[in-house]
């Protein structure tokens, strides 16, 4: 049974630029943190991914939206209805296994002749605007954009002429496959036309299948390679890194927060944060309704809304979600991730890499060894 919501404010005019933005997927790699929220949801500097990637778009003129959902989708979809006074926009159940070309296809009854496609676990700062103009400038008939990434397995890499064109493309190589540092960033420019490669009700993806499709029959299918701040943060330490970035400022973000400075390093937290005599490194963030006590050592650390850290607990490097509760006198290893509406006990060990369920009830005195 296919999902049609559409919210059309009744005071705009469209120019029908549309974006689709692929929101169905699980998140499994930032599991637990999406154990109860799909991964648009996922906070960033306090201001949620999915909101980030609209902002975007409607700066470089698209103000029409379709959103293909599947997991936790209600949340998502009464989230959105937050957008519904700004922008046009629909969503669609994308709960077949067709693959994101394939989703895409199901779903061209909305769509104009070109359209942007996203995925939603994007930390960016493209300049959407000029790959339109590059898009245009090479009658490109399907545009990606891409950024440069030392972990290239964790991406479909290029190659591509000195026009731009793509001469080569590969999802995801082992290290001894790849030729190439140029990265997919998960943003395309699309013409109805390159979905008719797309064969009907099967599973076809993007990166995997069309583009190396294209590239074999000589399809006008270009890279737009920018150099703009980009990260994907479908990781945990991909998560921290881009948190990184943004406190060295890298990143734009528009939430206001109180900065505290310490010798080791910069605590960035909300005003309705209690904060106790403790020291940090590198950086902390942390969400709206945080309590720190007294004595405790932070260092590289997320702290989700609603966080309650005990006195004299020590955390290196982490991500804590949201209404977690740890006790006085833990040790918290690097690496460490923790599901939310957790509670762990007092003089607690969680070592490194562990990640934590959300819903659990450590007892205290609890050693829970990592990987």
């Amino acid at each position: 049974m296919r999902l049609t919501i559409i919210f059309i404010p009744h005071h705009l005019h469209f120019a029908h630029v549309q974006a689709v933005i692929l929101a169905a997927g699980r998140g499994s790699r930032l599991l637990p943190l999406t154990q109860d929220r799909p991964k648009p949801l996922i906070p960033f500097m306090n201001e949620l991914v999915i909101d980030r990637i609209i902002q975007r778009f409607i700066n470089a003129g698209v103000d029409r939206f379709m959103f293909l959902v599947d997991y936790k989708k209600e949340k998502l979809i009464q989230h959105l209805q937050r957008w519904k006074n700004r922008i046009e926009f629909e969503i669609r159940d994308n709960n077949l296994p067709f693959g994101t070309a394939g989703a895409v296809k199901r779903n061209m009854d909305w769509l104009d002749d070109i359209f942007f496609v996203s995925s939603s676990d994007l930390i960016t700062e493209i300049n959407l605007k000029e790959m339109i103009h590059f898009h245009h400038a090479q009658g490109s008939k399907l545009t990606v954009a891409f950024s440069e990434s030392d972990e290239v397995s964790h991406y479909g890499i290029a190659t591509m002429d000195e026009h731009g064109k793509l001469t080569k493309f590969l999802e995801k190589p082992r290290e001894t496959e790849a030729f190439s540092n140029i990265v997919n960033a998960g943003i395309y420019i699309v013409h109805r036309e390159a979905l008719a490669h797309v064969p009907p009700d099967c599973a076809f993806d993007f990166s995997r299948d069309l583009f190396p499709y294209l590239i074999g029959r000589n399809y006008p299918i270009y890279g737009y390679k920018f150099r703009e701040y980009w990260n994907d943060i479908g990781r945990h330490s991909s998560y921290l890194f881009a948190t990184h970035e943004a406190i060295r400022g890298k990143v734009t973000y528009s939430k206001n927060f109180i900065v505290k400075h310490h010798p080791k390093g910069v605590l960035y937290c909300t005003e309705d944060t209690s904060v106790g005599d403790i020291e940090f490194e590198n950086f902390v963030v942390t969400g709206h309704n945080v309590v720190i006590e007294n004595d405790c050592k932070l260092a590289n650390t997320v702290l989700w809304d609603g966080v309650h850290i005990g006195a004299s607990t020590r955390i290196d490097e982490a991500i804590i979600a949201e209404n977690v509760v740890i006790g006085k006198n833990c040790k918290i290893m690097s690496g460490v991730v923790i599901g939310p509406n957790t509670v762990v006990g007092d003089n607690v060990t969680l070592g490194q890499n562990l990640k934590l369920w959300g819903n659990s009830n450590i007892p205290p005195g609890t050693v829970l060894v990592g990987e």
